[in-house]
């Protein structure tokens, strides 16, 4: 055995006086063994009163062929009371290696053994510090592997003093000795354990305790080519850690838990299967008196797989990567609480399936002085599927992606700021893999936020489904499925989101599914939700926000919820007081069969047995909450993108969008505005005012939003959007919105118009003349056929024809219908409305005039005493 011990001097300046210091470092190294002895084992103490102490103890290593590595023990420590230095105490313990075990015998690595304190009452910091590291065991020569080195850590800390505290342990424990067996059975080496002892820091101000715990590896089975097949690896170290860090802080108490698995060995030509090993990371702390924020942290990351290989290297059976599993739960009664959490999955080999992961981060606080109340934040990733060797012969088989989990949650009870976040993505398939179709990872996402107070609550889910198989072969596989779910209450502004994009795929749909749910009592909530997914559909993302917005709320619900998939979506109204949009991309026929039912002018035209006619199917509305007492403005937006480049010129036709089914609930509906923009510019914008004209216009409606092109810079996207004004509780409305690709309306002639809507045999005469006005809303049925709307129904108030002054002159513009014929449309001002005032349409600007809008201005700015007035005149030629 040999020893170092170096006794170093330190001036430390404070005021008037200066303290002689002296640093204890103890460095010991076991031989090693020799002839087939094990190696020595070794014994470091560092333990005096001096600011900074270091003790290294490493353990001999074992020698050929029998000799077992070396302990290790290691002790460090420090009781600073002099001057203002930084102080810190240090403990480094590595177990020693063996050699080869022969015969029939096996030998394990060294034990390691750490463990540093540190306490001052003056220090200006402290830095407590534990490395262990276990030694690797024996590789066999006949028998098995041997097991690697056990390590015992512990550290802490004490610093009284205000300044900050750092306790660190860092600990990996012995690699398991391969095992090489030629007639008899004998797998790898198991890998050591992890012990762990107090690891924990107490300080006046700032203390940060960090545990980073990592499984060793498992010992391979690799016998000679003449050996039996009837042993293999050894599983991989799964480390598990539940609580194994705490402590006490005046300012921020910081607990980081790491737990990393040990990776499992190889099986070549054996029959055993070695398992991943898992890892699991658990923090669930409560704040004590004096701390003002505790922070929890879990990190946690499966192993790596393994597989079990036959003659020639084939593949008998691909390892599954392990689970990383963490999970953070922080309580404060009187200050800011966080919690993180962070779960990754471990990766596969050889044709496996990805490791999943799941991560839970709970926070609950009362208001801290800063104002911040409870975070938390969740993030999960599961590792990617593999595809077998291509020593193998077969390069197209692989592994599914993993799942993940992610879920947030965060409660403030007091008025401070809240958020809660949830990450998750599914792992992805090896692009190559189309043979046996797996799946891509599924990744689900779910965040929940609670504040008591009226400090600002923001919500955010987001799940990424793992990639599918992206062939073009009938063997192509889904995409992983994605569920977002956010949810909010607050008694101040809510922001929700949640984001869910199915996993790309060939050819085959992934799911994604998003809902988005805030509830305030007051002041306003965003709900925004939203998905997609990455492969050439007609639909490749959609998008739905509700907000309700105005004076107190008392008890308002949004609620956004967006869908991609093939199936239909609950189109359930909300019991709730909310605004509430929900849209589901490329439906089923069923499913806009069932909305078009009862509808006959919009069900003629579309041909739903075509998918590619079925682009999104959406309700929207809202519903004014108990306790109005004034207008309330109540918001939806639907948004789709449309992948124009992925229809061929055939299947390209017209944006058709259907207004079905509206809904008109309670008293005190006060106005509408329906606006559609494509690509950015606003295409159609009407409000409308009262009750009988709302359900009016969104009985059976269709309006024409043009030719779908060719092209577009990106995708084609267009948006809804819905503002409601109510004034009374109650007072509400919701209708069905349907998005088509179809042909636009065949043209007809007013005398086939007629007949239509008045019979067979009908003509221009009586009710059904052009000048009549059957329904007594003031308009005859020419305007109302130049207008596209039914001659039996009163015109809906505020639509079809729209008067404005936005750009200071006067401007009309007119919807028209595209499939009429042998008429014409002239907008014609004068300056005086006499009896026999000249009308005239000289002078007027033509600011658009397509087959479903005119748009023309007057040149008069408006002035006062100014006098200008346009009209609409329609003339059959």
């Amino acid at each position: 055995m040999t020893r170092e011990r170096r006794l170093a001097a330190a001036l430390l300046l404070s005021f008037a006086f200066l303290p002689l210091c002296g640093a204890v470092d103890d460095v010991v190294v076991g031989a090693n063994g020799s002839g087939g002895a094990s190696g020595q084992n070794a014994v470091a103490n560092a333990v005096s009163t001096d600011p900074t102490n270091f003790a290294s103890a490493r353990g001999g290593m074992g020698s050929s062929p029998t000799g077992a590595g070396g302990s290790a023990q290691a002790t460090a420590g420090t009781n600073y009371g002099g001057g203002n230095a930084a102080s810190n105490a240090r403990a480094t313990a590595v177990g020693g290696d063996t050699g080869f075990s022969y015969p029939f015998q096996s030998y394990p690595g060294g034990d390691a053994s750490a463990t540093a304190t540190g306490s001052s009452s003056t220090a200006a910091s402290l830095d407590v510090l534990v490395n262990a590291s276990g030694g690797a065991g024996s590789n066999g020569g006949v028998g098995a592997g041997g097991a690697g080195g056990n390590v015992a850590a512990a550290a802490s800390g004490d610093l009284q003093s205000g300044g900050p505290l750092t306790v660190t342990v860092d600990a990996l424990s012995g690699a398991g000795g391969d095992a090489n067996s030629q007639a008899s059975p004998g797998d790898g080496g198991s890998a050591g354990t992890l012990t762990f002892g107090t690891i924990a820091g107490t300080s006046l101000g700032d203390a940060t305790v960090t545990l980073r715990a990592r499984g060793g590896a498992g010992g391979s089975y690799s016998p000679n080519s003449g050996a039996m097949m009837f042993a293999g690896g050894a599983d991989g170290r799964s480390v598990i850690l539940n609580n194994a860090i705490g402590g006490s802080a005046g300012g921020l108490l910081r607990l980081v838990q790491e737990a990393v698995a040990g990776n499992p060995g190889l099986t070549r030509r054996g029959n055993r299967l070695p398992l991943a090993g898992e890892a699991r990371s658990t923090l669930d702390r409560t704040a004590g008196p004096g701390t003002a924020t505790l922070h929890l942290e879990t990190k946690a990351t499966g192993s790596a797989a393994s597989f079990v290989a036959g003659v020639g290297g084939i593949i008998l059976a691909p390892g599954v990567g392990g689970l990383g599993a963490a999970e953070s739960r922080s309580r404060h009664d009187s200050g800011r609480a966080l919690a993180l959490a962070t779960g990754l999955g471990g990766a596969s080999l050889s044709g496996g399936d990805g490791g999943p992961a799941s991560a839970i981060a709970h926070s609950t606080s009362q208001t801290a002085p800063s104002g911040l109340g409870a975070s938390s934040i969740a993030t999960a990733t599961g590792r990617p599927g593999t595809t077998k060797d291509p020593g193998t012969g077969d390069t197209t088989t692989g592994g599914a992606g993993g799942r993940a989990d992610a879920t947030a949650q965060a409660l403030t009870t007091g008025n401070g700021t809240t958020l809660a976040t949830a990450t998750a993505t599914g792992g992805n398939v090896p692009a190559a893999a189309v043979t046996n179709a797996p799946l891509g990872g599924t990744a689900v996402a779910t965040a929940t936020g609670t504040a008591s107070g009226a400090a600002a609550l923001t919500v955010t889910a987001t799940a990424t489904g793992g990639q599918g198989a992206p062939s073009s072969s009938s063997n192509s596989s889904p995409g992983g499925p994605a569920t977002a779910t956010a949810t909010g209450t607050t008694l101040g502004a809510a922001t929700i989101l949640a984001r869910a994009d199915g996993g790309f795929s060939g050819l085959k749909a992934p799911l994604g599914l998003a809902t988005a749910t805030g509830t305030a009592a007051s002041g306003s909530v965003t709900a925004d939700a939203s998905t997609g997914r990455l492969l050439p559909a007609v639909v490749p993302t959609i998008s739905a926000r509700a907000v309700a917005s105005g004076p107190p709320l008392n008890g308002a619900r949004s609620v956004a919820r967006a869908e991609m998939s093939a199936g239909s979506l609950a189109f359930d109204l909300p019991t709730a007081p909310q605004a509430f949009a929900a849209i589901n991309a490329t439906p089923t026929a069923a499913a806009v069969n069932a909305a078009l039912s009862g509808n006959a002018g919009s069900a003629a035209r579309f041909d739903t047995s075509q998918p590619v006619q079925l682009l999104h199917l959406s309700t929207a509305g809202g519903q004014a909450p108990a306790g109005t007492s004034g207008p309330v403005t109540l918001s939806c937006q639907l948004t789709c993108a449309a992948r124009t480049n992925s229809l061929t010129a055939g299947e390209r036709q017209n944006l058709l969008l259907a207004l079905l089914n509206p809904r008109v609930t309670g008293r005190g509906l006060d106005a509408l505005r329906l606006r559609v923009v494509r690509e950015g510019v606003t295409i159609h914008d009407v409000t409308l005012s009262g009750p009988n004209a709302i359900r009016a216009y969104f009985t059976d409606h269709v309006l024409d939003l043009g030719p779908i092109p060719a092209s577009v810079v990106g995708d084609l996207d267009v948006d809804l959007l819905l503002d409601l004004t109510a004034s009374q509780p109650g007072a509400g409305f919701y209708a069905t919105l349907f998005l088509g690709n179809a042909a636009p309306a065949a043209v007809q002639t007013v005398d086939q118009w007629r007949v239509q809507y008045f019979g067979p045999g009908a003509t221009n005469s009586g009710p059904a003349a052009d000048d009549a006005n059957p329904a007594g809303d003031g308009l005859s049925n020419l305007l109302k056929y130049a207008l596209g709307y039914n001659p039996l129904l009163a015109y809906p108030a505020g639509t079809g024809v729209v008067f404005d002054t936005d750009s200071g002159r006067l401007r009309l513009s007119v919807e028209r219908n595209p499939a009429t014929s042998n008429i014409a449309l002239t907008v014609e001002g004068t300056d005086d409305l006499a009896p026999g005032s000249l009308w005239s349409s000289a002078g007027l600007t033509i600011e658009q005039n397509s087959s479903t809008l005119l748009r023309v201005s007057d040149p008069t700015d408006i002035a006062p005493g100014a006098r200008r007035m346009l009209r609409l005149r329609v003339t059959r030629f």
